[in-house]
């Protein structure tokens, strides 16, 4: 009998349901349910949120919306059309099998290659062949076995999060030789994605479904009858067809026991389909450079993505370049659809790489921070919010000044006979201690700050001015003190920390000077 793992029906991706409990359902499922469903809870951040772009690509193909009301009378329902969703999936059922030779899901048939990579090779925290041990110490010999739901995340997973470079192996299909280049980027394997979150699954959805309209060549992979016809195109036909992008050529191996089970131990691997390096992906926000047109946020692993809040909220409402979901609910909210007082949140996903080596992962992030809807309409609010930011961002530079006075008064307090290399090490060393004590302390704080801003308007300057006087003016005291904590206590260190503490402070004195006098007249 031939094995079978079709993604309709077997269960496969982790959700957590209302009720807090956890359980994996097959794609009827999770759709058929989404109102009672609470999240999507993948191994990494990378599974949860390819999963969701999945679920996204098929709703949008099974449901557009193809007007505001089509979309409002959805919302208003509450939940998907089984009908219509169980419909779309006998359409389609032979195509979501992963292990089906003939149309094997987000597979390239009769795909080989020279030299299969173990399975391990579907996960970027899994070690395989010569990847860097960075979360586990995986071996090749002998191969990892994996279930075929983990192999499908994997899969999904692959498609839309693989790094560049690297030659790929050229490989055979059928009987047809096909010669490869450097591996390409996937379409979410830069920058930072991200996803308004509701109060369940189908809300969730629903958020980051805007107004769709299809055309004939806008199709999933699933109902393209020959999916290397298009492997070709570097351009989407629409946005569909980049949700379900597929960037890598592959083929699950596996083997079946006496029982019947299935284990996948390796895959071929080769370069897929090609994204133009200028395409727009609409779950992402994009800020205009002026030499490189329009640039993704970056991610690095010594800056949380919280910090870019303010930026991503005033991309709702961008004339030039919006975030689609941002926009769309932000319309809902000013028609009344969605209430002002929704509780939701924004998601921000990313990959950060190791400094000079772009495909070595150094670390991802999933983060989620409120989303009071005031802040997809009201300018006024964003520009708020951004002051706010402003001013974390200039003390933290100013750190730097007092790291520097500090370092050369503990060197040479008469400013002679200065090491440059020991400067140097002293000033990195106790920068990068006091930013980092900083900005691990500001998180939990911002957030409240996101919320009381947004509750009301008069109240405003008075959250900004304790923002900058009590939140930001002792967390820098604080990451000063915890920097210094391991400097001797001789009389010459001492009386260097007491001259740094006075550039601290006139520092602290010059930025909460014009919340006193904005005080001060309101008093008067």
């Amino acid at each position: 009998m031939t094995p079978s793992f079709n993604l309709i029906d077997s269960s496969f991706i982790p959700c957590r349901m209302g009720d807090g409990s956890a359980c994996d359902l097959s794609l009827a499922e999770i759709l058929r349910d989404a109102h009672e469903i609470r999240d999507i809870v993948g191994d990494t951040p990378v599974v949860t949120l390819t999963v969701f772009r999945l679920l996204l690509a098929a709703l949008h193909r099974i449901f557009g919306p193809r007007s505001r009301k089509a979309w409002s009378d959805m919302w208003a329902c509450g939940r998907f059309d089984a009908s219509v969703l169980d419909n779309y999936w006998s359409m389609w059922h032979s195509r979501f099998d992963i292990l089906d030779n003939t149309h094997p899901f987000y597979q390239t048939a009769a795909l080989e290659t020279k030299a299969p990579l173990p399975a391990s090779a579907l996960f970027e925290e899994l070690a395989s062949n010569s990847n860097t041990t960075l979360f586990d110490h995986t071996v090749n010999c002998p191969p990892m076995q994996i279930s075929p739901k983990r192999a499908a995340l994997g899969l999904i997973a692959r498609q839309a999060y693989s790094p560049g470079l690297g030659v790929s192996p050229r490989c055979r299909i059928g009987t047809r030789e096909i010669a490869q280049s450097n591996r390409k980027d996937s379409p979410l394997a830069r920058g930072q994605t991200v996803l308004c979150r509701g109060n369940s699954l189908f809300e969730t959805l629903l958020l980051n479904l805007p107004h769709y309209e299809c055309t004939e060549d806008d199709l999933p992979i699933w109902e393209r009858a020959q999916p290397e016809d298009v492997m070709s195109r570097t351009q989407p036909s629409g946005r569909v067809d980049l949700y379900t992008w597929q960037s890598r050529r592959l083929r699950l191996i596996y083997t079946v026991d006496a029982a019947g089970g299935v284990s996948v131990y390796g895959l071929h691997y080769a370069q897929g389909r090609e994204l133009h390096k200028d395409e727009i992906d609409p779950m992402k926000p994009y800020r205009r450079n002026d030499k490189k047109g329009w640039v993704t946020f970056s991610l690095s692993h010594k800056r949380a993505l919280w910090r870019d809040s303010s930026a991503i909220f005033a991309m709702s409402s961008d004339a030039e370049r919006p975030v689609p979901a941002l926009n769309w609910v932000a319309r809902a909210v000013a028609d009344g659809t969605v209430p002002m007082a929704a509780r939701c949140a924004l998601d921000v996903f990313g990959v950060a790489y190791q400094p000079r080596k772009p495909t070595s992962v150094l670390l991802w992030r999933h983060e989620r921070v409120p989303l009071p809807m005031a802040y997809l309409s009201d300018k006024d609010l964003v520009k708020s919010l951004e002051m706010a930011m402003d001013k974390a961002d200039r003390l933290a530079r100013s750190l730097f000044d007092v790291a520097h006075a500090l370092a050369e008064l503990l060197i040479s307090p008469n400013g002679k006979n200065v090491n440059p290399k020991r400067f140097d090490s002293i000033r990195g060393r106790l920068h990068s201690q006091m930013e980092t004590a900083f900005w691990s302390d500001l998180e939990v704080p911002f957030r409240s700050l996101l919320v009381k801003l947004a509750e009301s308007e008069e109240e405003r300057d008075r959250h900004l001015a304790y923002w900058v006087k009590d939140v930001l003016c002792n967390r820098a005291r604080s990451a000063f003190e915890h920097a210094v904590k391991s400097i001797d206590q001789t009389a010459r260190q001492l009386r260097a920390l007491v001259r740094a503490r006075r550039v601290l402070n006139s520092k602290l004195k010059q930025m909460v000077k014009p919340f006193e006098e904005v005080q001060d007249a309101q008093q008067a």
